[in-house]
């Protein structure tokens, strides 16, 4: 099922399911505690899913990890059925003796802002406003922090469901973020969120075109069209299966290298693969059925399931955006690649 239709019919089961029946939306659909459940406070806030005083101490603890402290919060709603609770006051009452409306923002910490925007966003998980003051406040003190800034956009994008794709790909290809999440449970919050792209994104259909001046029918003859072009770095166009990848750092044909250098999120996508950036190795991966992809940046290697190839171009960032070869990517996940010049524009086409 594509994922546009797949959205129509979770938002006709909005409408005809009653209020208790487990709600589907960005907020309440990334159970990414799942990929912390080796913690004992995560399993025991999934098992017992009630806000307890050593639930609220944790969070309140700052020697605990924001991240940790985000999956906790999440487990606690991670129930089949869902209902609106009260669970931000019941932790302000065991933290502060106070309810979460009596309390001054402004001498809170980041994290004491992060847990009660998060309870809130999840009490009250159609009404993502009243929380989003709580969470900005909290990207205020912590604006480096992953958990902090994709909680942020999913909230928003709970507000405001067209912006939701948008708002989320922003926050996974921030290299300059703090990635304090593992990354099984940024592919849990991935996963689902991806299911909107179709309908934030408008496609551009490729026109067949017979008109092409040069048609390089060999997939891997490039010497050809870097004779023609000048210059240290091409600008490129990329289809794949006759349709146009819409970047928004644009594609370039890095001529030292001979290699076509392609934002990786928007490529992996396309090529219907999984993918996420891990801090901690400094790689991109790409996951599609049984093939694991791993580049890591800036170095002249990569990993098909585990096993070591070179590579002739490295990946690098551009733009705050990892740029990796086109053509290596895509042969491994299983496509041919192959460039044409039309005039004086350089297009590449994927097809499986």
């Amino acid at each position: 099922m594509r994922p546009f239709a797949r959205l129509f019919l979770m938002f006709l089961c909005l409408l005809i399911v009653p209020p208790l029946a487990y709600a589907d939306s960005p907020v309440t659909s990334t159970p990414f505690s799942n990929a912390y459940l080796d913690q004992p406070i995560v399993e025991e806030a999934k098992n017992f899913g009630q806000m307890t005083k050593e639930i609220a101490e944790y969070l309140k603890d700052s020697g605990n990890p924001l991240a940790i402290k985000a999956a906790v919060i999440n487990a606690l709603y991670n129930q089949q059925v869902w209902s609106e609770r009260n669970q931000a006051d019941i932790y302000a009452k065991y933290i502060y003796n106070k309810s979460v409306q009596e309390l001054d923002m402004n001498t809170l910490s980041g994290e004491e802002l992060y847990c009660l925007g998060y309870l809130t966003l999840l009490d009250q998980y159609r009404a993502p406003q009243k929380a989003i003051p709580y969470l900005e406040a909290a990207l205020n003190k912590k604006p480096t922090s992953f958990t902090a800034s994709i909680t942020l956009a999913i909230a928003r994008g709970q507000e405001s469901w067209q912006d939701i794709w948008p708002l989320t790909a922003a926050v996974m290809e921030d290299l300059t973020l703090n990635q304090d999440m593992k990354p099984e449970a940024v592919e849990i919050i991935f996963s689902y969120l991806s299911l909107y792209q179709d309908a934030s994104e408008q496609s551009e259909y490729l026109e067949q075109s017979a008109k092409s001046t040069q048609t390089f029918g060999q997939a891997n003859d490039m010497k050809n069209i870097i004779d023609i072009i000048t210059g240290e770095e091409t600008a490129v166009t990329v289809y794949c299966n006759g349709l146009k990848i819409n970047y928004d750092v644009p594609p370039v044909l890095d001529n030292s290298t001979n290699r076509t250098m392609v934002p990786f999120r928007k490529t992996f996508e396309a090529l219907g693969a999984l993918v996420w950036f891990d801090a901690s190795s400094n790689s991109v991966y790409g996951r599609k059925g049984q093939i694991l992809l791993r580049l890591p940046v800036g170095e002249n290697k990569a990993f098909i399931n585990g096993q070591q190839v070179a590579l002739d171009a490295p990946s690098k960032i551009t733009k705050k955006r990892t740029l990796v070869p086109l053509r290596f990517v895509s042969q491994a996940l299983g496509y041919q690649v192959t460039p044409r010049l039309d005039g004086e524009v350089l297009n590449v086409y994927i097809s499986n």
